[in-house]
């Protein structure tokens, strides 16, 4: 077997000539990018999506290249805000002064008025129109003042007081869509004292005194709602009353 002589250095001065290859040259391997596709002497390139969001706006907007105003801020857009609640309610303030009871003042909230059947505390209040019964609640500690324990005070002081106050308020709630002109003068709030604990149930449109009869006591009752005393927001019978801010 003849032996295979390797490549040598080449001497100084000699001269080189360099073959030109048929092979394949380094990279030619991978795939060859395609050529762009050209129609009329454009380049035809993929849109980007910012591109594409773009030219659909644009037609969309019509012949004249804007967006309509409703459209061209959508983050901004008041339209698309959340909508105002469905339902109002009264929120009125009663005054008691040694057992005289008063309709003082009023505010308009913007928000469902939802009946809530579980009566926690001493007191509850009803509003009825007639016989019916328009909403109730309940009223923790109305009307007591309760001392804080004095930890390094006198015999006496460190005793819990609970005073019974002649003069308090309390807030009720009533429907505004039950304030009518004709009903306001019908209209009763009435305070009960709780004897002991209101049973649970649902309740129907009797009022309290009718489904609780023996567990509550009355302490007094507003009759008539001047409409003086309303909010100026509010609105009855379609008008607005000249009632307060």
């Amino acid at each position: 077997m003849a032996e295979r002589s390797l490549p040598t250095k080449p001497e100084q001065g000699a001269k080189v000539t360099l073959r030109k290859t048929t092979g394949p040259s380094k990279g030619s391997g991978k795939r060859a990018a395609a050529p762009r596709q050209s129609i009329k002497g454009k380049t035809l390139l993929k849109p980007t999506a910012k591109a594409a969001a773009k030219k659909a706006a644009t037609k969309a907007a019509g012949k004249g290249g804007q967006l309509p105003p409703d459209r061209e801020h959508p983050d901004q857009d008041p339209g698309r805000r959340a909508p105002r609640s469905a339902g109002q309610y009264v929120r009125l303030q009663i005054h008691v002064e040694d057992g005289e009871f008063s309709v003082v003042d009023s505010h308009l909230v913007d928000s469902p008025l939802m009946q809530d059947s579980n009566f926690l505390g001493s007191h509850a209040y009803e509003v009825t129109d007639g016989e019916r019964l328009l909403y109730a609640g309940s009223l923790p500690d109305l009307g007591t003042f309760r001392s804080f324990v004095h930890p390094a005070g006198t015999q006496e002081q460190m005793r819990h007081h609970i005073y019974e106050m002649s003069s308090y308020d309390f807030d009720v709630r009533v429907p505004a869509t039950a304030l009518t002109r004709q009903s306001l003068r019908h209209i009763e709030i009435a305070l009960y004292r709780i004897k002991d604990r209101l049973p649970d149930r649902v309740l129907t449109a009797a009022p309290l005194s009718s489904q609780f009869e023996r567990d509550l006591r009355e302490v007094g009752r507003v009759v008539g709602i001047p409409p003086s005393v309303l909010p100026r927001g509010l609105k009855i019978d379609g008008r607005k009353p000249r009632g307060r801010d």
